[in-house]
């Protein structure tokens, strides 16, 4: 509607952000990103952590790949809290519901913020990126159940995921005969 009946709004709104960031930008428009500004990613990105659960707290609960990775990349320098958060939430979402222990895999989140019922549907990025994390995992810590989950993913991803054709799915939906999580849980 805003694009159809106010045009000129999105393009107000499209400067105002582009003069902000210029004003943001550092000198000569490059931002620099040293050890102060990782260091304090870092410390954001913990305090937004399940002490209990892993990952970030609240339900419904994702994975969040990416502030995972960059928490182990921090946590292989010196940051062993940053280390110890992502094998924490590691362990809970292999354990738990969020992992498929029959066929491989990862559901797309939990609904709960303990990582036990998940929601039914895997994708395949979030499977594509937690493969890598598991793998990444397991070669910072030597923890083989790390590479065991990593493995699992993997060959679900090519058993599953992958058409006859070559190409993958995108995703496995959660709804069957118009239930959801039918066909996981029957």
């Amino acid at each position: 509607r805003l694009f159809r009946d106010e045009p000129d709004k999105i393009e107000q709104n499209r400067a105002a952000l582009m003069q902000r960031l210029a004003e943001r930008a550092r000198p000569a428009g490059k931002a620099t990103i040293g050890r102060n500004e990782l260091d304090s990613a870092a410390r954001q990105a913990g305090n937004m952590i399940d002490g209990v659960h892993g990952g970030i707290r609240g339900a419904p609960k994702f994975p969040h790949s990416t502030s995972l990775e960059f928490l182990l990349a921090h946590g292989r320098g010196a940051d062993a809290q940053g280390l110890a958060i992502v094998t924490h939430t590691l362990d809970c979402m292999a354990q738990r519901g969020l992992y498929d222990h029959l066929a491989g895999g990862f559901f797309r989140y939990s609904v709960d913020g303990a990582w036990a019922i998940p929601h039914f549907e895997k994708m395949l990025y979030d499977n594509a990126q937690l493969l890598g994390l598991y793998a990444d995992a397991y070669s910072a810590t030597g923890t083989p159940r790390y590479a065991s989950v990593a493995s699992a993913t993997a060959d679900w991803i090519m058993r599953d995921m992958q058409a006859p054709e070559g190409g993958y799915y995108s995703t496995l939906d959660a709804g069957s005969e118009h239930e959801e999580g039918k066909v996981f849980v029957c």
